[in-house]
């Protein structure tokens, strides 16, 4: 997969007024990426012929605040064409590492870099988790309801809340149980509850 690279200087200037521009190299980018003022909703991301997927955004972690933290986007890096490719992960995994990337922006939430999925959770859940109630940086505990409504999608993609844990009744071996849960551990259950879904 031949790679090139991009940076947007202001995401909330539009398309037809911010500024573009292509790199070869990740190194390259970053440096651009770098320079861009630090107050404003900047991207660096990778092309591959067509296809366009950004990687890192700068955002605010707390809505309604000026841009201050570089975030790794991951609603299509975990997605056919990108997902798996050893060339996107490295690009990846570079801004990441030169960034000191904390917190990743997944669909319409931004959360913390994955960790390891707990013991008690590798074997078992054989339905998916029905989240309760969600831990947000800012407000506490809040309904999955009053999270959608205190966020909604149309704010676009300047603004987003910062959820830090779940929690869930989660199907084990020995009957429901209600746990918290990280946002990626989340993740992982609703994909392996799809795939044992899919093979009854």
């Amino acid at each position: 997969m031949k790679l090139s690279f991009y940076t947007i200087d202001d995401l909330r200037l539009g398309p037809n007024l911010w500024t573009e521009s292509r790199f070869d190299t990740v190194p390259d980018a970053l440096s651009h990426y770098r320079s861009l003022p630090g107050g404003t909703v900047k991207e660096l991301g990778l092309i591959s012929e067509e296809w366009k997927l950004p990687l890192i955004r700068r955002t605010a972690l707390v809505p309604a605040r000026e841009p201050q933290e570089n975030v790794l986007v991951t609603g299509q890096l975990i997605r056919p064409p990108w997902r798996g490719a050893p060339e996107v992960l490295s690009a990846a995994r570079k801004c990441v590492s030169a960034l000191k990337v904390r917190y990743c922006l997944d669909r319409d939430r931004l959360v913390p870099k994955p960790s390891e999925l707990p013991e008690e959770l590798r074997q078992g859940s054989f339905g998916p988790p029905v989240v309760r109630r969600i831990y947000t940086a800012t407000a506490g505990w809040l309904s999955p309801a009053e999270l959608k409504r205190r966020f909604p999608e149309e704010r676009g993609v300047f603004s987003y809340p910062l959820v830090l844990k779940y929690l869930a009744d989660v199907h084990l071996d020995d009957g429901p149980r209600p746990m918290e849960l990280s946002h990626w551990d989340l993740r992982r259950l609703e994909a392996r509850a799809g795939s044992f879904a899919a093979s009854k």
